[in-house]
């Protein structure tokens, strides 16, 4: 008999793809189903949210800038 014991096999868990909706059990970072990755990006709303604060920014730069300008 040896002294080595077999190691215990872990189990994957479960991810859903956020394209094709498939339950996979898998440790894989695309799915096995449509081959994308299983991380979401939405590059279009980072763009939109940090266009929006710049925006922001820059009003609050031009009302401050106009606030010193003139007094009052």
């Amino acid at each position: 008999m040896s002294s080595f014991s077999t190691p215990e096999q872990v189990v994957p868990l479960q991810k859903v793809c956020p394209r094709c909706s498939t339950i996979s059990q898998t440790d894989a970072q695309n799915c096995p189903h449509c081959g994308k990755g299983y991380r979401r990006r939405n590059v279009a709303l980072t763009v939109v949210i940090t266009l929006l604060w710049l925006w922001i920014a820059w009003m609050v730069f031009n009302y401050l800038a106009m606030a010193l300008i003139n007094p009052g």
